[in-house]
């Protein structure tokens, strides 16, 4: 009314229930001739079901369907808005990918749903403790940056930030995160162990943007696999040398076969 414009403004109209509405509401105020304003004219809309369709669209597209998790997409792009501010607040962030060991042998063995059971379970421990104050012992860590995804079948990312650069921080969280997978899972009476591998990649040096990052965490958590299992890597320069040198043969060995490029040697 101060300004004589038309306004536009969403909002809800609470109806004491679970059936909130949601409103798109336009209107302009009409004045006298003195000014005053005497009424309003305009549009109220009832635009519910179209938010809510716009709210399942995009939660098909950033969060995964069983855990509840945000997924790969949602994880790339919270990484982009992230890295650029610790670099500005002197904060060091990392990504801890994690793979659970040997999981297709309990969809093989159990049945999936109790595999998704057991998913479900590894969620939940893992929000719980990215959640709790002692993961890292590090009385700065800001626990509403804490990041959790799932990114695979088995797979799941864990950001985390810390004030400074004190990098131990993650060695320990990752420790952390392994001893709540390690622990038996009751599922349908029966005591299920599962580990994990983890690989971790540091923001300052191991990725300068978030696609180096997430590969840089998964080479670490590939190399944690082939060191045993059960444990955590630092990401190297070394680790995705010799990742890109075997992927490199991979690719050599099946262009040998498929042209015939083998021949049998003897050599007594």
């Amino acid at each position: 009314m101060r300004t004589g414009q038309p306004y536009s403004i969403e909002h809800r109209i609470f109806r004491g229930s679970s059936d909130d509405r949601i409103i798109d509401h336009h209107g302009q105020a009409l004045f006298d001739g003195k000014q005053q304003a005497e009424r309003i004219i305009g549009t109220v809309r009832d635009i519910t079901d179209q938010r809510q369709a716009q709210a399942k669209i995009h939660r098909l597209a950033y969060f995964d369907a069983l855990t509840g998790l945000p997924n790969r997409l949602m994880l790339r792009e919270h990484l982009e808005e992230i890295l650029p501010q610790t670099r500005v607040a002197n904060q060091t962030a990392a990504l801890i990918s994690i793979d659970l060991d040997q999981f297709k042998r309990v969809n093989d063995s159990i049945g999936h749903q109790v595999g998704d059971e057991l998913l479900l379970e590894v969620s939940h421990r893992l929000r719980v403790t990215t959640r709790s104050e002692g993961l890292t012992k590090h009385r700065t860590l800001r626990r509403d940056q804490d990041f959790i995804a799932r990114v695979g079948e088995d797979g799941f990312s864990v950001m985390m930030l810390v004030d400074g650069s004190d990098l131990s921080s993650f060695g320990r969280a990752a420790e952390r995160l392994l001893d709540v997978i390690r622990r038996p899972i009751e599922l349908n009476g029966q005591a299920i162990y599962c580990t994990a591998s983890l690989g971790i990649a540091i923001g300052r040096q191991d990725g300068a943007n978030a696609e180096a990052l997430i590969k840089n965490a998964d080479a670490a958590m590939f190399h944690a696999k082939s060191v045993g299992r059960n444990g955590y890597q630092f990401y190297a320069a070394s680790i995705s040398k010799a990742a890109t040198d075997e992927l490199t043969l991979e690719s050599d060995m099946r262009h040998a076969l498929e042209n015939n490029l083998f021949y049998l040697v003897y050599q007594p």
